[in-house]
């Protein structure tokens, strides 16, 4: 696929401004799956950002051949490939999975008078699907199976369903770093458990961790990009009970007969507590 761009100038007088200098601007902009479409806020999908902080965006111009003039009638064009990733930001930064891309256009006569065209805003997808996974909570248990969810879109937000999705889970590794301040690799993991969802539909996992601790499920489609998500798996908690949350009362003890006021016990259980009567 490729996108062609085209740009027309001329002067306020009239007629086209030839042979000027030209200058195209390019932005590229990560976006996250779930912001772009609402209505699939609650899942996670595929992580657009390097180590979870948002990129400068990038440039996907960097590298090309432009124009830098206007031809004999104050036109200039020229063609975007994407069959290469396009950059989201500095080089440590992953291509770009899905965002925005923007283009303007800037003639201008040194010294004299300069025009910017108004910004194209292209959206973009590195894939054509994109796989969700959710959970019902947060903390799962280690005697329950957990409960997921998996969606399956396309490009432009449209729900597939009945597609088949493999979640695998993984123990997590906290990252390390080398003397250069470089992540180090880390041998290929096997997963510690396995379990295939229906996109659209609720459904249990058929796992249960041996042992507390975090864990990452990554679901998979087939030609869809994939996503994981991160969990703690642990003992139950305790779900905090109404009946036993401390208390103060209070209770009239004597009633005023006009002359000496009223006496009120107030009964709390708090060793330093103060009280406001109105």
């Amino acid at each position: 696929q490729s996108i062609k761009f085209e740009m027309e100038s001329g002067y306020f007088s009239g007629g086209p401004a030839a042979n000027i200098e030209l200058k195209f601007i390019g932005l590229s902009t990560t976006k996250r799956v779930e912001d772009q479409y609402p209505e699939f806020a609650a899942y996670s999908f595929i992580n657009a950002y390097a180590d979870d902080s948002e990129p400068d965006g990038g440039d996907p111009l960097k590298g090309l051949i432009l124009p830098v003039k206007t031809d004999a009638k104050g036109k200039a064009g020229f063609e975007l490939r994407l069959d290469k990733p396009i950059s989201s930001g500095t080089s440590e930064a992953p291509p770009m999975a899905f965002g925005l891309l923007e283009f303007s256009a800037e003639v201008k006569i040194a010294g004299k008078a300069s025009a910017n065209s108004s910004s194209v805003a292209i959206n973009y997808a590195q894939y054509s699907r994109y796989v969700g996974l959710k959970t019902k909570e947060w903390w799962l248990r280690l005697d329950k199976d957990a409960e997921l969810e998996a969606v399956v879109i396309t490009y432009d937000g449209n729900p597939v369903v009945k597609q088949a999705v493999t979640v695998k889970v993984y123990e997590y590794q906290n990252k390390t770093t080398d003397d250069n301040g470089q992540d180090e690799k880390k041998p290929e993991q096997k997963p510690v458990g396995e379990c295939r969802l229906v996109s659209g539909e609720k459904s249990s996992c058929n796992f249960r961790a041996n042992k507390a601790g975090r864990y990452v499920f990554k679901a998979e489609s087939e030609g869809a990009a994939s996503t994981e998500i991160v969990r703690y798996i642990g003992e139950t908690y305790i779900t905090e009970n109404k009946e036993d949350k401390l208390t103060a009362s209070l209770k009239l003890v004597q009633t005023s007969d006009g002359k000496n006021p009223a006496k009120v016990l107030l009964d709390q259980p708090f060793e330093n507590a103060t009280a406001l009567f109105t």
